[in-house]
């Protein structure tokens, strides 16, 4: 069962008109995850992608770390190479990510981001095999692919990246799995079962969730530490980039037993420092953990049900649900989500609002009109 107990400076939760854009994504991702897997389970994928030996998974902002994810679980269900590339670096250093045999994944919630339409441009100048993950209709992302993926049912309102990251991420796990399976690899054999058994959580837990992540929000701590690792890594890291993007406040990931080595420093009363726990890097989580109490501090661990060896002090939120390692980080995204949510309630804020960004990003230089120099930078 789901619970933490309430310290702070505010016992319950405020609450809120939630009948916002982003809440509304938020509070359908249970059912758009499942219409995610249903397309999947339908879709073939071509010999030139899923016989590749190489794969380079590509996006910006939040779409690069679901790019990221899918990147490092491919590379632990098979003996694929696979890497997470942001598409500026490949577009500016193509010689350096892109070799004879690379698939390249684009991952885009529009299909339009420039820097990511770039790349896949680059890729199929040099007649490699591309994939296109993206909400888009039609899209130039989409048309330059050789295998498109379409999660045209997801429909996300809000101005940020919240239920289009966790089907673009789910999406991008899927091709993992598929490319283990094809190689008839055991590694990948308990995924499609962990899909549904994911799918079915989120669609159960989401409502407590997000009770537990406006009980914390309500405590309004000032700095915001995610810490994770291997599976959790990529997803902690989106985590942060949502509340930097509503809430504005200072907020950071790095890999959790880094933290240990100069950032903890930074640790103090107004810190939530929140880690996200699975059962393969648990025995790590609890050394961490034990670490903060002795400072004096409480974190807030999430983790599986039934996980024990936390110190007492520490505030476990255990999640109940049987999954693979690669997808606890998914169930515990919806929580991450809503309490950037609620902290920027709190703190008067728009969500819609978003300092600087719209839903399309331009960069600065804009490659499709910048000469670049063939091969790589040099200094």
């Amino acid at each position: 069962m789901i619970d933490a107990t309430d310290t702070g400076t505010a016992a319950t939760a405020t609450r809120f008109d939630t009948d916002t854009r982003t809440h509304r994504d938020l509070d359908r991702q249970g059912s758009t995850l499942r219409r995610t897997l249903e397309q999947l389970q339908a879709t073939e994928l071509p010999d030139a992608v899923l016989s590749a030996p190489r794969f380079v998974f590509t996006g910006c902002g939040s779409s690069y770390y679901a790019g990221l994810s899918a990147a490092t679980l491919l590379s632990t269900l098979s003996d694929r190479t696979a890497i997470g590339v942001p598409s500026s670096e490949l577009w500016l250093l193509p010689d350096t990510y892109l070799s004879p045999g690379s698939v390249v994944v684009g991952v885009s919630r529009t299909g339009t981001t420039t820097e990511v339409v770039r790349a896949l441009e680059i890729a199929r100048e040099r007649s490699l095999p591309t994939v296109a993950l993206s909400l888009a209709d039609t899209a130039p992302l989409l048309d330059l692919a050789t295998a498109p993926i379409a999660l045209r049912h997801v429909g996300e309102e809000g101005r940020v990246m919240t239920q289009s990251f966790s089907n673009l991420l789910l999406a991008g796990q899927w091709l993992a799995a598929a490319v283990s399976r094809a190689d008839g690899d055991p590694r990948g054999g308990p995924y499609p079962a962990g899909f549904t058994a994911l799918v079915d959580a989120v669609d159960r837990l989401l409502p407590d969730l997000e009770a537990v992540a406006a009980r914390i929000a309500a405590r309004q701590h000032g700095h915001y530490v995610l810490l994770g690792s291997g599976p959790t890594s990529a997803v902690c890291a989106e985590g942060v980039l949502k509340l930097q993007e509503m809430t504005q406040l200072p907020s950071e990931s790095v890999a959790a037993l880094e933290y240990r080595h100069g950032p903890i420093a930074g640790l103090s009363a107004r810190t939530a420092l929140i880690l996200a726990s699975t059962p393969a890097t648990a025995p790590y989580d609890r050394i961490l953990a034990a670490d903060a109490v002795t400072l004096g501090h409480r974190p807030i661990v999430l983790a599986p049900s039934g996980s024990g060896g936390f110190p007492a002090e520490a505030e476990l939120v255990e999640l109940p649900a049987e999954l693979p390692d690669w997808l606890w980080p998914n169930l515990y995204l919806p929580f991450f989500q809503y309490l950037s949510w609620h902290r920027t309630m709190l703190l008067g804020k728009d969500p819609e609002r978003v300092n600087n960004l719209d839903k399309t990003t331009s960069p600065v230089v804009d490659p499709h009109v910048v000469d670049l120099p063939p091969g790589p930078i040099r200094g």
